[in-house]
C-alpha cells in the first residue's frame, strides 16, 4: 500500500533527508488495471445478463430472465446506491493487494439489499481454508459509533445492555504510516469494535452445527446478537426425521487478483509481485540523485596554507573571496573528494528493472495508449494490443467469475426477503395503482362474501389473481415469484464480455458483425444494430433503435392517385 500510494518517508542513509524517491510501478500497474477492468464489468444501464436454464416451450423463462436482467440492473445502479462506487473501490485494491472481498446482505435496518467492499484487513478468514464459502468461520471487524449502537439497541437488532466506549479503531503506527493520520484520542463519542463472527455452533445440542452469526463487542466480550444464517428451504432432512444437511447463506464473496500457489483464498497481487522490483528501482534512482547531490555541492579538504577565516565556506552564485594564499598555493592547499559523475551503468540497469516491471505488469508503450508509429497496419496494431491484453484478460476472467458469485447471492436475496408491494412502488410504473386496486378489491369481495355466509371457490380467487399477475407481468414489473420459481434454474452473469477488456476490441468485433450482415449472412439486422451503438458507448440506444416508418413521395402518392382516377373512369 505504501509503494502504491507514493508514501512520502524520511531517510537517514547515507545523510539526513538523503534522496527517497519511489518510482510509480505499482501505482501505473494498478491504474491501468482499474481503469480497463471496471468499465468492462459495469457497462450501460443494464449490467446484469440472466438466461433461465431448461425446456420453456410458451417462451415464458426468457420472459421472467428479461424481467429479472432488468431489475437487477435496476437494483445495482439506482437502488443500491453503494454498489458501484464500492465496485470502483474493489477494482483498485484488488491489483494492489491481490485480495478483496464484497458482502451481499440484506440489511433490515435500510431494508434493502446491500453489496459493499469489505477492505481485506477487516476480514479474519483462516488463511489455508479451501474457500470463502466453505471456510467454518469468517470474522469482521466492524466500527459502530455511541449512538449508531443505541439505535440497533432501541430497534432490537442487539441486546439492550450497557458498553462501554471503544479503545481504539487500529494500531497508531499503521494508519500514521500509510496516511500520516493520527488517531484522535479516545472520548465519549469514539468508535465501539464489534466482531461479526460467521460460524457453526450446536445451540439445540443435536450432535449438528448450523450456521449462525453473532455479534459480539470486541472490549466488553459481550454477545449483542445471534441470528441464523440460513432459512427453512436451505434445511434438508433424511428420512428419520433429522437434519441431515443446512446450505448456510454466503455473504461474503472473495476477489482473487493471481490464485496464490499456497491459499485459496488470498491471492497476488502487484504488490507483491512488482514489490521487489519496485524497491530495486527505487534505490537505483536514489542512489543516482544522492550521486549526483554529491557531483553538484563538491566538498574536499583544505591544506594548512589555505589562509581563511575558520568555520563553514560556501559560495553563493556570482560571489568571490578574498584570501592571503597566493593562486599556486591556493592549487595545492585544496583537495576535492573523488566524486564521480552518477554511473551509466546504474542508469542502464534502472531502465532493465523498469522494462522488466512493465512487461510483467503489461503496462508497456501501446498499452498505455502511446502510438506505435506511422508505418505500422492497423491489423498489426490489434494484433499486437491483443498479445499485450492476455494477462489482463486472465485476470479479467476471474473477477468475472467472482462477480457471478455475488450477483447469485443477490438472486437468493431477492428471492428470501422480496416484498412486492415494495417494489411497486419502487419501480412506478403508470399501472401501479389499479393494480394494487383491483388486489385489494379481491381481497375485499372475499372477506364480504364469507360474512354473509358464502363460499368462494379457490379456483375462482385463484383465477382473479392469476388474471392480475399477468397484467401485472404485461406491465413488465417485477414479482418475487421470479425469482422463487426459477432460483434453480437460473444463470446470473455479469452482462460484460469476460474476453473484452477494451473499448477497441469491442469495436472491431462490433464492426466484424456489420461486415458480415453486408455480406449476405442472415444476422438479426436489429441486434447487430444495437451491438454496434453498445460498442460505440452511445446514449440512450432504444430511441436511436425506435426509426420512424418512412414518410411516402408525394409524386409517387399523386400518381397512384391518378391511376386510380383513370381505373374508375374507365371503369364508368
Amino acid at each position: 500500500i505504501k509503494l502504491a500510494t507514493q508514501v512520502k518517508e524520511d531517510k537517514s542513509f547515507p545523510w539526513p533527508n538523503a534522496a527517497n524517491v519511489k518510482y510509480p510501478l505499482v501505482t501505473t500497474a494498478a491504474l491501468q488495471f482499474a481503469s480497463r477492468a471496471y468499465p468492462a464489468l459495469v457497462q450501460g444501464n443494464n449490467p446484469v445478463k440472466v438466461d433461465l436454464i431448461g425446456f420453456d416451450p410458451n417462451g415464458k423463462k426468457a420472459e421472467a430472465a428479461t424481467r429479472i436482467s432488468k431489475h437487477l440492473s435496476y437494483q445495482l445502479l439506482h437502488q443500491m446506491e453503494e454498489w458501484e462506487e464500492d465496485m470502483d473501490k474493489t477494482m483498485t485494491v484488488l491489483p494492489i493487494i491481490g485480495t478483496s472481498f464484497k458482502k451481499t446482505y440484506f440489511c433490515p435496518q435500510r431494508q434493502r439489499n446491500v453489496s459493499e467492499f469489505v477492505n481485506p484487513r477487516d476480514l479474519v478468514i483462516n488463511y489455508y481454508a479451501k474457500s470463502v464459502e466453505t471456510a467454518n468461520r469468517k470474522t469482521q471487524i466492524l466500527t459502530y459509533y455511541p449512538n449508531e449502537i443505541v439505535e440497533l439497541q432501541r430497534t432490537g437488532f442487539f441486546k439492550d445492555c450497557e458498553l462501554h466506549q471503544g479503545q481504539g479503531l487500529e494500531e497508531q503506527g499503521l494508519a500514521y504510516e500509510t496516511t500520516g493520520v493520527t488517531e484522535p484520542p479516545t472520548d465519549d463519542h469514539s468508535a465501539h469494535e464489534v466482531l461479526e463472527c460467521h460460524c457453526l455452533l450446536d445451540l439445540d445440542e443435536d450432535g449438528y452445527m448450523e450456521p449462525y452469526i453473532v455479534h459480539i463487542h470486541k472490549d466488553m466480550e459481550k454477545v449483542l446478537r445471534i441470528y441464523p444464517r440460513f432459512s427453512e428451504r436451505d434445511v434438508q432432512m433424511n428420512d428419520d426425521g433429522e437434519i441431515a444437511k443446512i446450505t448456510p447463506i454466503e455473504h461474503y464473496t472473495g476477489y482473487q487478483f493471481i490464485p496464490n500457489p499456497e491459499s485459496d483464498i488470498y491471492g497476488l497481487g502487484f504488490g507483491t509481485l512488482l514489490g521487489p522490483l519496485n524497491e530495486t528501482a527505487n534505490t537505483l534512482i536514489n542512489q543516482l540523485l544522492d550521486a549526483g547531490t554529491l557531483s553538484n555541492t563538491q566538498g574536499g579538504f583544505l591544506g594548512r596554507n589555505f589562509k581563511i577565516k575558520g568555520g563553514v565556506n560556501s559560495f553563493k552564485p556570482g560571489e568571490w573571496k578574498i584570501t592571503n594564499s597566493t593562486g599556486d598555493d591556493l592549487r595545492k592547499s585544496i583537495f576535492p573528494l573523488p566524486v564521480r559523475e552518477p554511473s551509466g551503468t546504474l542508469f542502464q540497469l534502472l531502465g532493465t528493472i523498469i522494462d522488466a516491471g512493465q512487461s510483467l505488469s503489461g503496462t508497456k508503450d501501446i498499452m498505455m495508449g502511446e502510438s506505435p508509429g506511422q508505418n505500422q497496419p492497423a491489423t498489426t496494431t490489434m494484433a499486437v494490443l491483443e498479445q499485450g491484453l492476455k494477462v489482463f484478460t486472465s485476470i479479467h476472467k476471474r473477477v468475472y467469475r467472482s462477480m457471478k458469485k455475488e450477483l447469485k447471492k443477490l438472486f437468493k436475496l431477492n428471492a428470501l426477503y422480496m416484498q412486492d408491494e415494495e417494489y411497486y412502488r419502487i419501480l412506478d410504473y403508470e399501472p401501479t395503482r389499479d393494480i394494487m386496486k383491483a388486489k385489494a378489491e379481491i381481497k375485499n369481495m372475499v372477506q364480504q362474501a364469507q360474512q354473509q355466509g358464502q363460499q368462494v371457490p379457490p379456483e375462482l380467487i385463484q383465477q382473479a389473481e392469476q388474471e392480475l399477475i399477468s397484467k401485472f407481468q404485461n406491465t413488465g414489473m417485477i414479482y418475487r415469484n421470479d425469482y422463487l420459481e426459477n432460483y434453480e434454474d437460473a444463470s446470473v452473469v455479469p452482462a460484460g464480455d469476460p474476453n473484452v477488456v477494451t473499448q477497441a476490441q469491442k469495436l472491431v468485433k462490433a464492426e466484424a458483425l456489420l461486415q458480415a450482415m453486408a455480406s449476405g449472412m442472415p444476422l438479426n439486422r436489429e441486434e447487430v444494430t444495437y451491438r454496434f451503438l453498445e460498442a460505440q458507448e452511445q446514449a440512450n440506444i432504444p430511441a436511436l433503435m425506435d426509426v420512424p416508418p418512412p414518410q411516402p413521395d408525394p409524386e409517387i402518392m399523386l400518381k397512384q392517385q391518378e391511376f386510380q382516377w383513370r381505373q374508375q373512369y374507365e371503369t364508368q
